[in-house]
């Protein structure tokens, strides 16, 4: 089962997005999305709740409870 970093990783790459990016829009700080990414911290659920959104994926997606990406409302 791949972790919230990998998954973080994995997602950024795909849509060819820059870190410092995502942490900007997301309001979280450069250096702790980049703790996100490398499993040295975890998000609290706001945190996971907005990267979701901007990602427009499920959270379930992001903690790895899914290999479907698909946003369900």
């Amino acid at each position: 089962m791949p972790t919230l970093g990998q998954r973080l990783v994995q997602i950024r790459t795909e849509r060819n997005l820059l870190q410092k990016n995502i942490a900007k829009d997301n309001e979280i700080s450069l250096r702790m999305y980049r703790y996100y990414e490398s499993d040295e911290k975890e998000p609290t659920t706001g945190v996971i709740i907005k990267l979701a959104n901007y990602f427009q994926c499920s959270s379930d997606y992001l903690l790895g409870l899914s290999n479907t990406p698909d946003k369900r409302d």
